[in-house]
């Protein structure tokens, strides 16, 4: 199949979700990022991503995490995302996790979200803020956050950089129970500016260096809003974040694509391709050779996620079959063992192996008919079915994980 080169688009999602082009630092491939409107569809390719909370509701972008769930939440209530907590929380944690998306790591990016914390207390420890992790599920030991507190009647702003059970703080005096907390990375060099007046390093009150690219070695990166306390009773209205924006940065999950299979009434086999180009081609042209079967997955045209890999494609002249393979050492032994067998077609598209993936990829299943035609599926329920016929297919187990 021919190739070509995909231009970067503009398109509206469904649930007030807009796509728009981003730009990335030097050596790393541009890719779209996302507009989060709470049902409103505007288009600003300035903005990577916000959200309201105007609808007091949990959009699919968040995921509700709390080390004390008893004890401490976050609720999304009177058009803010509020922090409650009880009197028995010990340093409990609770907070909206990103969920299936991530900022990419070797891109700048830029933050802010408001916040409220008006409680006044003396040995009773409360905090809010906005945090970044790599750790989405021990993101307590491996993280930076920026955010406002109170603690021995000391109103403060506070950030701290946790590694393991290693942590570096620092605190300065706050004087309104109200503001703006702000992030930023210059990706060049590495460093992380935290501040409450504004981006960059002149407004900058905190400043952590050689993290995202250094310690964390540029994984993508988990943003989290929430809070913790110790002994507080944290009732509403009284510690709250609100108006989350990303007004800069990579949002990974904003460059994924449909994957489309195609099935031959002819060759007795299937074929997947990401180009829309390809689609359009067999679905107008050789619609008379080539069933369009729907969407099989997402995956990446380029390595917009580090923690993909490529899928190679194969065409065999001899069984009229195409086969797909994440794996460098199955991808060798065809190109060198058996080139008379099949003909290597180059990159396909971009997975997750086993272990790399985000929590929300699925296994994408591998099936061999008696026929020598490959199949690929996410779908549970075809492979059931397919495992039920064991005379025709042949469950040869997980190729790759993707996202649905």
């Amino acid at each position: 199949m021919n190739t070509m080169k995909r231009n970067t688009l503009v398109c509206a999602l469904a649930l007030g979700f807009v796509i728009a082009a981003g730009v990335c630092g030097p050596g790393t491939h541009a890719a779209e990022t996302i507009v989060v409107s709470d049902g409103t569809v505007e288009e600003e390719p300035q903005i990577a991503l916000r959200d309201t909370f105007d609808d007091n509701k949990i959009a699919w972008l968040w995921r509700p995490y709390s080390e004390d769930p008893n004890n401490a939440v976050v609720m999304e209530v009177n058009k803010r995302l509020e922090l409650r907590t009880s009197a028995e929380a010990v340093d409990a944690f609770a907070a909206y996790m990103g969920n299936m998306w991530r900022l990419d790591a070797r891109c700048d990016f830029a933050m802010k979200v408001d916040f409220r914390y008006d409680l006044f207390t003396l040995e009773e420890e409360g905090w809010i803020g906005i945090g970044l992790t790599p750790n989405e599920d021990h993101p307590r030991y491996e993280r930076v956050e920026f955010g406002a507190g109170c603690v021995n009647r000391f109103r403060s702003y506070s950030y701290e950089e946790v590694e393991g059970w290693a942590a570096r703080t620092g605190y300065s005096e706050r004087f309104g129970d109200s503001g703006t907390l702000y992030f930023s990375y210059d990706s060049r060099n590495d460093i992380l500016y935290m501040s409450p007046a504004g981006y960059g390093p002149d407004l900058a009150w905190g400043v952590c260096t050689d993290l995202i690219r250094g310690k964390w070695g540029a994984r993508p990166i988990y943003v989290y809003l929430g809070g913790r306390s110790a002994n507080l009773n944290i009732t509403s209205g009284h510690a709250y974040l609100d108006n989350i924006t990303i007004e800069a940065g990579q949002i990974i999950e904003a460059a994924l694509r449909p994957v489309y299979r195609f099935w031959s009434r002819t060759n007795k086999s299937y074929f997947y391709t990401i180009k829309e180009s390809e689609k359009t081609r067999l679905t107008t042209e050789y619609a008379s050779l080539w069933k369009y079967e729907g969407v099989a997955f997402r995956g990446f045209p380029s390595d917009a996620d580090p923690n993909s890999r490529p899928v190679h494609q194969f065409w065999s002249d001899k069984t009229k079959a195409y086969f797909y393979t994440i794996d460098d050492s199955e991808t060798s032994t065809l190109i060198n063992d058996f080139p008379f067998t099949w003909t290597y077609e180059g990159v396909a598209f971009r997975a997750y192996r086993g272990g790399m993936q985000p929590a929300w990829a699925r296994p994408v299943y591998r099936f061999l008919s008696a026929g020598g035609a490959y199949l690929y599926t996410m779908s549970e329920t075809e492979a059931d079915q397919l495992r039920k016929l064991p005379d025709t297919w042949s469950d040869e187990g997980i190729a790759w994980y993707a996202v649905p």
